[in-house]
């Protein structure tokens, strides 16, 4: 807090005292970065006035909806998953909200958000948030000035999909770590771990609806392989990856599942192909008792892409590899070559491992 200021209430200040005396647009630039970062939007200045009464107090419309996103997250506009995907047909110009990416106006960019432009909206192949990204990436290898995340977090401040890719298939979090952009990662993290800490103002439709998980669902469990020995370790790394802030331990808390890291009782000291991923020394057993399906795959995503960014093999079974990334790292390493005593492995591409595995061979489960 500088004097009575929070940087939040700060932001608002400075935004709604510039509209007064200058008689420019409001926008929420900098209360939209600060709240993308974590910032307390119910947090009082020291004379005890919130940011939505200061807000008030300059009857700063933009910076209360932006707030409003956060501190009722639940009554934040619903829209559907990739409604902003747009048309692929060719586009002779950028669209204005992409043009704010590209000019870099961080006045202007929360001003057409705020004003109803769709934070997920495609031009030229790009969505908003991979636009932003690459640009910030672009413009430091060209300029070699610091990398930067103004419009990537005010984006996601507005609801921008982290998880939604270009039209080539790269995801902001896969553009990001193209351009070693550590600050976007770091931040994308903040929305794709699903941490309670996090930031509310991120919305996600739950594509498989609201329900929540009943004991027998495919989603209340999944065996992360990792061809990495010391348990610990790999819970560790994972842990700094994520900016979890748990106590040490073998244990996690990822959104809704939970995820323990253990040696796998079925690892051989030797693999007869590199990718046999079943003997791997380290498995992390990830449990959800709770939540939604769709919370379940997008925490599993974010455990397999910290892994996979921190450069270690990693390969999730369960039974909705297809909703995972690389169908859970399937696609990232070739199958199983045929065995040198003639046996091969099934002949099916997309879960041939649920063929090697004995029944009941995981605590019990069937695969």
């Amino acid at each position: 807090m500088f004097f009575e200021l929070t940087l939040l209430t700060h932001a608002i200040d400075s935004e709604g005292d510039s509209h007064l005396q200058s008689g420019h647009p409001l926008h929420t630039a900098g209360t939209a970065i600060v709240l993308a970062y974590g910032a307390d939007p119910h947090l009082p200045t020291a004379s005890g006035e919130t940011p939505l009464q200061l807000a008030e107090s300059y009857d700063h419309g933009p910076a209360k909806r932006l707030l409003q996103r956060f501190l009722a997250p639940a009554e934040a506009p619903e829209r559907t998953r990739g409604m902003g995907r747009g048309s692929f047909v060719e586009v002779e110009s950028w669209t204005p909200v992409h043009r704010a990416v590209e000019m870099s106006d961080y006045e202007t960019l929360p001003a057409l958000l705020d004003s109803g432009a769709d934070p997920d909206e495609v031009c030229f192949g790009h969505t908003l948030l991979t636009h932003a990204i690459d640009l910030e990436g672009d413009g430091h290898l060209q300029t070699n000035y610091p990398l930067n995340t103004a419009s990537t977090a005010i984006l996601l401040a507005y609801g921008a999909d982290s998880r939604l890719p270009a039209i080539d298939g790269e995801t902001p979090l896969q553009i990001a770590a193209y351009y070693h952009h550590e600050p976007a990662q770091r931040l994308l993290q903040r929305f794709l771990t699903l941490t309670p800490a996090g930031p509310q103002g991120a919305r996600v439709t739950n594509d498989h609806g609201p329900s929540l998980l009943g004991p027998d669902s495919p989603y209340s469990d999944v065996s992360i392989y990792v061809d990495a020995v010391a348990a610990p370790r790999v819970v560790g790394r994972l842990r700094d990856a994520l900016g979890l802030i748990e106590d040490d331990g073998a244990e996690l808390t990822v959104g809704p599942v939970r995820v323990e890291g253990e040696p796998n009782d079925y690892a051989t000291g030797r693999h007869a192909h590199p990718s046999d991923f079943l003997q791997w020394p380290t498995v992390l057993e990830c449990e959800a008792p709770a939540g939604t399906p769709d919370e379940v795959v997008q925490a599993v995503t974010a455990v397999l892409e910290a892994l996979w960014r921190g450069g270690f093999k990693a390969v999730a079974a369960c039974d909705f590899e297809d909703e995972l990334p690389a169908r859970g790292g399937i696609d990232r390493y070739p199958r199983p070559a045929p065995a040198l005593d003639g046996g091969a492995v099934s002949s099916g591409t997309g879960t041939w491992w649920k063929n090697l595995i004995p029944p009941g061979k995981r605590k019990g489960r069937n695969l």
